[in-house]
């Protein structure tokens, strides 16, 4: 896509301000003057350039303080200009005198107690002489009390926009000129939005705002349906190198139905030392139903970490995290975590998490941490997390980081997510990294769903050490439709020598297909798998097992093909299935059956009671033992 042309401003850089701030709980009228009376002669009522709404400009002349009292003098202060932008009921455009500008560009120091305030509806100010480069520094606050007003083109501390309908662009926050050094660090945000429908940056990649450092983050975004795009937090203008003092913290979202990205082909590029994306919870509107799109998290070229991409926070609920992926609308990208790409915290409910790369990036590229760093965590209690779709479009690609799911978690579903591969069907980094999805405590679990062209719910998992590992999980839990340690069409192994599903204290699973659904649905066999099986494929790895049992009851294993069916092809696992001590109640076959081909133990059962094996179809490897049953 083309570049839009850009438009240019006269020789003077544009603010438009005027309402009523309230700060820290107080409320504080703007700067004003008794008995202004109208405006000097000089003050004229023109048509803006930019597209930004016509009305009263004002030119900022010097930069001296404002001598109250004296007015009418051919002479306009940066709080004179403020002055009488609130007194005029019209839309107002402060501009500033090309004559003041520097080689440090036209710099206000923090010279007026509680700041300046735009609280006039359509009020605007512009510092940047029409380059879309800031060129004005406001040390002091700068308060957006009115609506549809715009501030661009400045260099600020800290900015709160209250308003409603608002637009900021092309704006340094905590940033010098050029977008990288340090400057004035504002003390809580560098910008706090806290009312509605207000756009921070756009659609055009001159829009982009630039965030350094704040004691308390770069960005607050608390109100309700404003659109946070095209952002650059805590990188150097290349989007690409970390700043040399990067923020701790990124991104804040404590408001709702907030969208951050998800712009077409327009990106934020988000990198912090701690948390580069977080959204809040457990307070009255905090936090829910927000849409997180479209976001490079943790994404830089010196390999910096951070701890947590994205964070959400306890009690949070009904937050989108990505999209459909097309060529106009990318994934959230989110790397380089040492803890966890995503971490749902307890209490959160009814996450998603579709058309996203996690420890992956956009080109297919498996970005392996470090540490042994999750992909999702799924907190203590949380309930109705969906991770994956059955839609290509919104599948999610992990690199090594897996899934895992904590204590109390219910109704989570896993369905259609490619793990662990690359683009060019290679395992990312090193085998025996650990589990592709692991689940401690969890209940009302599904894994997959119906394999079946178009819209396939199982999940793609190779090269972990373990690619399904449940403890003490409770039923229903469904692992159904999944392709482990094979590519995607299931024409061939995948490579890796590691576990397929393992389960351990856990009760009332079904490893295979629903089959009143499979019917009803009329789902296709998978590639090389007979009509009969819509199951689960799992090549377990030289030395490992498929399936393996402790502790369990009430488990069925039925309609899955474990092992491969191909005599020139190599053998498979140590064991097909195992059945450990102390399981009861475990059901291998049925209507479907299972096949169990060419691991050295096919099937083995060691100290469990009631176990049954129902119309199985079992091919022994060249020197395996078959069935070996132990008691």
């Amino acid at each position: 896509m083309g570049q839009w042309p850009r438009l240019c401003l006269p020789v003077v850089a544009v603010l438009m301000l005027g309402g009523v701030c309230r700060a820290q709980g107080a409320v504080r009228t703007p700067l004003s003057t008794p008995e202004l009376g109208a405006l000097p002669p000089w003050v004229s009522r023109v048509t803006a350039a930019q597209g930004e709404p016509p009305g009263t400009t004002i030119v900022v002349n010097s930069l001296g303080r404002w001598p109250f009292g004296v007015k009418a003098d051919g002479v306009i202060h940066l709080e004179e200009a403020f002055s009488y932008a609130a007194q005029d009921p019209a839309a107002n455009q402060i501009l500033f005198a090309s004559a003041l500008d520097g080689p440090n560009g036209i710099v206000f120091d923090d010279r007026w107690f509680g700041g300046e305030t735009l609280s006039g509806d359509g009020d605007s100010i512009v510092g940047d002489f029409g380059s879309w480069d800031p060129r004005v520094k406001l040390a002091e606050e700068l308060y957006v009390t009115g609506s549809s007003c715009t501030v661009r083109g400045l260099c600020l501390r800290w900015c709160e926009v209250s308003g409603d309908d608002n637009r900021v662009r092309a704006c340094h926050f905590g940033l010098d000129l050029d977008g990288e050094t340090s400057w004035a660090p504002g003390y809580v945000y560098g910008l706090n939005v806290t009312g509605n429908r207000n756009t921070i940056g756009g659609d055009r990649v001159w829009y982009r705002n630039h965030f350094g450092r704040a004691a308390g983050g770069p960005v607050g975004v608390n109100g309700s349906e404003n659109v946070f795009c095209t952002n650059v937090v805590g990188l150097k203008p290349d989007l690409w190198t970390p700043l040399d003092d990067p923020p701790t913290s990124g991104v804040w979202v404590g408001g709702h139905h907030n969208q951050i990205g998800g712009i077409e082909n327009r990106f934020n590029c988000i990198y912090a030392t701690d948390t580069c994306m977080d959204i809040g919870g457990n307070t009255g509107d905090d936090g829910h139903h927000n849409a997180i799109r479209m976001n490079y998290l943790g994404q830089n070229n010196a390999k910096a970490k951070c701890k947590y991409g994205l964070v959400i926070e306890d009690g949070a609920r009904g937050n989108i995290i990505g999209g459909p992926v097309s060529p106009e609308y990318g994934p959230n990208v989110i790397v380089n975590f040492t803890v966890a790409g995503i971490m749902i915290e307890p209490r959160c409910h009814g996450t998603t998490i579709v058309g996203s790369c996690i420890g992956m990036d956009q080109w297919g590229n498996g970005v392996a941490p470090d540490e042994p760093a999750w992909g999702v965590v799924v907190g203590r209690s949380v309930s109705g997390t969906k991770i994956g779709s059955s839609a290509p479009t919104q599948r999610n690609r992990f690199g090594r980081p897996g899934i895992r799911i904590r204590e109390g978690a219910t109704n989570t579903v896993i369905r259609g997510n490619w793990m662990g591969l690359d683009d060019a069907n290679r395992p990312v980094g090193a085998e025996y990294y650990h589990h592709g999805i692991e689940a401690i405590g969890a209940e009302r679990l599904t894994i997959g769903g119906q394999h079946r062209s178009g819209a396939d719910e199982g999940n793609l998992l190779v090269g972990h050490a373990v690619a399904i590992h449940l403890t003490d999980c409770t039923g229903p839990v469904v692992i159904e439709g999944n392709t482990i340690g094979a590519l995607p069409d299931r024409s061939a192994p995948a490579g890796g020598r590691g576990f397929g599903i393992t389960l351990e204290g856990c009760a009332s699973v079904r490893i295979g297909p629903r089959i009143a659904e499979t019917t009803a649905s009329g789902g296709e066999a998978p590639t090389g798998v007979p009509s009969s099986l819509y199951g689960n494929l799992i090549m377990p790895g030289r030395g490992s097992i498929g399936i393996s049992l402790g502790s369990c009851s009430s488990v069925q294993i039925e309609g899955n093909l474990i092992g491969w069916e191909d005599p020139a092809a190599a053998p498979g696992g140590d064991q097909g299935i195992r059945v450990g001590l102390a399981c009861r109640a475990i059901r291998i076959g049925g209507s479907l059956g299972n096949r169990i081909c060419r691991n050295d133990q096919n099937v083995g059962v060691y100290g469990a009671d009631d176990v049954t094996l129902t119309n199985n179809k079992i091919r022994s490897a060249t020197a395996g033992d078959g069935v070996l049953i132990g008691f």
